[in-house]
């Protein structure tokens, strides 16, 4: 791509929270931030981005999810500014409902989402955003099949903003049922990491600071349940255990297979109970499993993947809209 002679400014509004403001979302060395190392390689492509509280007049305000309505002084450049805006949704809709209101879309000129349901109507103000995925990361030391732990969970107990649970009172936590179930049923052979868990049993190890896919790769399986059942909500989750060559057992949206192969992961969506589930696990072998590992490897490596779900892609995407 061309280096631009004239240097552009670009304004970002991080995710929410001030640890990511200040320019700090590029120095933020956590799991899955797709900004990490950006802000140098945007500037050698002439491009200077930063955060909204560092800038006064970009080119374009990027957002990463729609403001919270608390969150006054940003909701006024928004709306100030929607002829320069574009907007990211990263969040699910329990964590961040606003992105989903269209009445909000109207300040803003293009939106990445992706949420599916948006692209019925073909508008072309949205595109569909996949979440950059770390799918190059190197591939960690594996334990025997033999050796490995039947089954992890690595997630916190998230919960959704207060006004939100007014609509969600009828949603059943699947995941929650799922982690007291299994504590339960098998203590021995399940390991859950994560804060927010009220559950006492020695399957619950606490909040896990580690290297993710370290610890993913010494179990053969992971419950990997999304947020959101909302069409086109696929996170890292998944993709984690590709890269640790741990076989996902994976609840998220209805049409995960036009995205993910469906031999790829264990559709926990098939299984009438978790007994049935455990029955399942507890009696696939090595070459069933490998097969699972294998297809998932092959998905992983195609170009196909990587253009839709690499951070070089999102890298591509913010230099286009730089451009325009």
């Amino acid at each position: 791509m061309r280096r631009i002679n004239k240097k552009i400014e670009i304004a970002i509004k991080p995710y929410y929270g001030k640890m990511f403001l200040e320019n700090k979302i590029f120095d933020h060395k956590v799991s899955h931030n797709p900004f990490y190392g950006l802000r140098r390689k945007l500037q050698e492509k002439g491009i200077e981005i930063n955060t909204i509280d560092k800038i006064k007049n970009p080119k374009y305000y990027f957002y990463c999810d729609i403001p919270y309505p608390w969150e006054l002084k940003t909701l006024y450049t928004m709306i100030k500014n929607r002829k320069k805006n574009i907007l990211f949704t990263f969040e699910s809709p329990i964590a961040n409902p606003i992105n989903n209101i269209k009445l909000f879309h109207l300040f803003f000129k293009k939106i990445y989402t992706w949420n599916d349901k948006f692209f019925f109507k073909r508008d072309p103000k949205y595109k569909k955003f996949f979440f950059p995925q770390d799918i190059d990361k190197k591939v960690v030391k594996q334990k025997p099949f033999s050796k490995k732990k039947l089954l992890v969970m690595i997630n916190s107990n998230k919960k959704s903003i207060f006004l939100y649970k007014l609509f969600v009172l009828w949603q059943k936590d699947q995941r929650y049922k799922i982690a007291h179930l299994l504590s339960q049923y098998i203590e021995d052979d399940f390991d859950l990491y994560g804060k927010g868990w009220d559950i006492s049993s020695k399957s619950y190890k606490g909040k896990y600071r580690g290297d993710k896919i370290k610890k993913l790769s010494k179990y053969k399986f992971c419950i990997c349940f999304e947020n959101s059942s909302s069409p086109g909500y696929i996170t890292e989750k998944i993709f984690d255990c590709f890269v640790a060559r741990c076989v996902p057992v994976y609840l998220g949206p209805s049409n995960i297979g036009k995205y993910i192969p469906l031999n790829t992961f264990v559709d926990f969506s098939k299984f009438k109970n978790h007994k049935n589930l455990i029955e399942f696990l507890n009696s696939m072998g090595k070459d069933e499993h490998e097969q699972y590992i294998n297809n998932a490897k092959i998905f992983i490596s195609k170009k196909e993947t990587k253009d839709k779900w690499s951070r070089k892609s999102f890298e591509d995407i913010l230099v286009k809209e730089s451009l325009e």
